[in-house]
């Protein structure tokens, strides 16, 4: 009690003196969220609601997001992942508060927690993400070092480059390839559909040549353009994965990567 009472006095001087609470009060305001789960049950349905967010269907993603934080995302990235794009169905749809409150739970589950210069470019929720990661450097000040400087204004969203990749399909969940734990690119029989399978386990963001280009599942199947192009994976939860790859007329390649492998 002696020592609650201290602890209390000396934020009541803070604030008499500074004007402001004593910053230095908590060092666990600045630490990971405990999930309520340990296990990652949760995955399938983060990768499902960040494909339906990315296909516009809002109401969807909205409960396979939620439904992921219920089933359980041990891994802290996954965790605020699933927050932000919860955060920017809000947004879309102009719940601000919501989309506010979506963003501090993001950061309150991954203190590194910080969106790229092209994510925020041009979108609804630039705004609250501001607001948001304001208030978490107030209540933890060590995250300051974390922001990242501006980078050069990049394309937004998945949109096409239409001199690159030509067509993107997505396989419905009954035809997902299956799990594989080689990391391969492999020529196979040529097909007219498509020049580029993608092997991913459990999800991953795509960038071909650095363009963000969907996330998959459900992209598994791309067209590009003949010539070398940088395919790259990221998943939030581990070392992102980058492979040069070349495409010739008539021939596919099947780029396969598993994410727990490694």
């Amino acid at each position: 009690m002696a020592r609650l009472m201290n602890h209390r006095w000396r934020w009541m001087l803070c604030t008499a003196v500074l004007g402001l609470p004593c910053l230095a009060h908590s060092q666990a305001a600045c630490e990971e969220a405990a999930p309520a789960q340990t296990g990652s049950a949760g995955r399938p349905q983060l990768a499902q609601g960040i494909a339906l967010f990315e296909a516009r269907d809002l109401a969807q993603a909205e409960r396979a997001l939620q439904a992921a934080l219920f089933g359980g995302l041990a891994d802290p990235m996954e965790r605020a992942s699933a927050h932000k794009y919860l955060a920017y169905t809000y947004c879309t749809h102009k719940e601000w508060a919501r989309c506010e409150a979506a963003f501090d739970s993001a950061f309150s589950a991954h203190p590194g927690f910080a969106l790229q210069a092209y994510e925020t470019t041009g979108t609804p929720w630039r705004d609250a993400y501001s607001r948001a990661q304001d208030r978490w450097i107030q209540r933890c000040p060590s995250a300051q070092r974390l922001r990242t400087e501006p980078a050069a204004p990049t394309a937004g969203g998945f949109a096409l480059n239409s001199r690159v990749i030509t067509s993107i399909t997505a396989l419905t969940p009954g035809l997902a390839p299956a799990r594989s734990a080689a990391l391969a690119a492999r020529s196979e029989t040529p097909r007219t559909d498509h020049n580029l399978r993608l092997r991913v386990s459990p999800w991953a963001n795509v960038l071909i040549n650095g363009k963000p280009s969907g996330v998959t599942p459900p992209v598994v199947l791309l067209k590009l353009a003949p010539g070398s192009h940088t395919v790259e994976l990221r998943n939030p939860g581990f070392e992102s994965y980058r492979q040069v790859i070349r495409i010739t007329d008539g021939q596919s390649v099947t780029l396969s990567h598993d994410f727990d492998a490694r």
